[in-house]
């Protein structure tokens, strides 16, 4: 297993760029002092080890070697010794309403982004658990199995969109089915389900679902998206936006379902919550999933690593130190 012991210090890499404008506007403020000293060619050729392409030479090197350097402070490893070691886990199932009705703008900046961003902040707070991703409008489907691998999940999350949707609606029964179909081990471990909705335009019998659901060992918290009040649902059309309009030409009105968002809670013998209260109802959704039985699992983890940042850093050196000794010999020669 390849990885870096202190991937934060890649963030220095930002230095670069600012570098290289370093050398741009040191270039042409030597071009002007020349220019203004007479002929710029016949002084080029004056001037010993000096050539307008032999800067810029100097300047990759010197820009690669300090990246080199500063990619050796992050300190690349490589797993050497594998060991298998015993966590409790929870499998955990994590379903995100991508209906048209998240367009809306009752929350900033929208419905959508402010779930998304909830469910990556949801994702990180539930690490060391397997997490799965279900999105769901008209029709469910599992958009991620349950895995540990928690930066996948933090792209899809990131990826997520209404035009992902084949349907309109809210097929909370179908995500509650599908989740149940996609867990796997003993049935009396931990299985929860965090559903996050407006829960607008939901199908019926999704109750009946959940509560057959907790029945089965799977606990299900409802997370609500928007507000009571509600907002118009936005269109896109071009560059313009227009809103969503019913039958009669008025202006369709989305808002937040509170019975149903605590009605699922309650039959699934989980908690509703708002996603406007944000890290404070994340934690409380972990602190509930402590208390509750864990399944034991085996998985292979890496004890040793071997570290390779010497390496890295010897070829920053030598690239600064061909840019701080490369000049032109050619002019030389000829003294």
């Amino acid at each position: 297993m390849f990885r870096f012991e202190y991937i934060e210090f890649s963030y220095y890499l930002i230095l670069i760029p600012v570098i290289w404008i370093i050398f741009l506007i040191s270039n042409r403020r030597k071009k002007y002092i020349i220019n203004q000293l007479g002929n710029s060619s016949v002084l080029n050729q004056l001037i010993q080890g000096y050539h307008p392409n032999i800067f810029w030479e100097k300047c990759y090197l010197t820009i690669l070697g300090l990246a080199f350097i500063i990619l050796s402070g992050t300190n690349p490893q490589w797993g050497t010794k594998r060991e298998n070691v015993k966590s409790e886990s929870s499998d955990i199932f994590i379903a995100l309403d991508i209906s048209n009705s998240m367009y809306a703008e009752d929350i900033a900046p929208n419905r959508i982004e402010r779930a998304k961003r909830y469910t990556q902040e949801l994702i990180k707070a539930l690490k060391g658990n397997r997490i799965g991703l279900i999105f769901f409008a008209g029709n469910a489907f599992i958009q991620m199995p349950l895995t540990n691998d928690y930066a996948a999940a933090m792209l899809l999350v990131k990826s997520a969109s209404p035009n992902m949707a084949g349907t309109q609606g809210t097929a909370l029964n179908e995500a509650i089915s599908i989740a149940e179909e996609g867990y796997l081990g003993n049935k009396n471990a931990q299985r929860a389900m965090v559903i996050i909705t407006d829960g607008e335009s939901h199908e019926a019998g999704a109750l009946e679902v959940a509560k057959e659901a907790f029945e089965n060992g799977c606990t299900i918290y409802t997370v609500g998206v928007g507000t009571e009040q509600g907002a118009p649902i936005p269109i896109p059309i071009g560059n313009r936006k227009s809103y969503k309009k019913d039958e009669t030409g008025n202006q369709v009105l989305s808002r937040l379902n509170v019975d149903m968002i605590n009605e699922l809670s309650q039959a699934g013998g989980g908690k509703p919550f708002l996603v406007t209260q944000g890290k404070k109802s994340i934690n409380k959704i972990v602190d509930d999933l402590e208390k509750l039985e864990k399944r034991e699992v085996q998985v292979q983890s890496f004890s040793e690593f071997n570290s390779y940042y010497q390496y890295i850093l010897g070829i920053g050196i030598v690239f600064i130190s061909l840019g701080l000794f490369h000049y032109d010999t050619s002019k030389s020669d000829n003294f």
